[in-house]
């Protein structure tokens, strides 16, 4: 019958209409998910290759992330803090964000260099214009580290290396 088919032909276009509508709200509502979420918290537990101004190419498992920067740990077991605000390009991000964790918000650069200056660790600071100092920190200041100067892991003799958390590119801790 004639109704029959004009019913079903109105039924399929209700139908077509719905699933676009719907469509267009699952897009619109992932968009907005996804313009909520940052790099790093689809970084932690990702295999990641990032390209750091002054550092070029590093590559390792995200571990910890905080606004300042971001833990990454080899291959070989050895560790390296990026500086988030140094990262030009990442690649391996993972497809959902776990979210930073409220306690890793707070943490910055001179939370990470008490530690650091504690443990007493040789550290490789590679700067965001490409110098490089190797050393153990002395001094934690609010917004820099005094390191004093090493070389094949051994004091050179040379006055304390102050340097701007804001020129850190990288941090590697030496293997003990």
């Amino acid at each position: 019958m004639r109704w029959d088919e004009l019913f079903a032909a109105l039924e399929y276009e209700y139908d077509a209409m719905d699933r676009q509508t719907r469509d267009a709200d699952i897009a619109d509502r992932t968009r907005s998910a996804q313009a909520q979420t940052s790099w790093l918290m689809r970084s932690v537990g990702a295999q990641l290759t990032l390209r750091v101004r002054g550092a070029g190419l590093v590559q390792g498992r995200g571990v910890r992330a905080t606004p300042a920067w971001l833990l990454l740990r080899g291959d070989n077991s050895t560790e390296t803090v990026v500086a988030t605000s140094a990262v030009v390009t990442m690649a391996g991000l993972t497809a959902t964000a776990t979210g930073l964790d409220a306690r890793h918000e707070r943490l910055g650069w001179t939370h990470a260099w008490r530690v650091l200056s504690r443990d007493r660790s040789l550290v490789r600071v590679t700067c965001v214009d490409g110098a490089v100092v190797s050393g153990v920190a002395q001094t934690v200041g609010l917004d820099y580290v005094s390191l004093r100067a090493y070389d094949a892991g051994r004091p050179t003799g040379a006055d304390e290396v102050a340097v701007a958390y804001a020129a850190i590119a990288t941090v590697t801790v030496a293997p003990r």
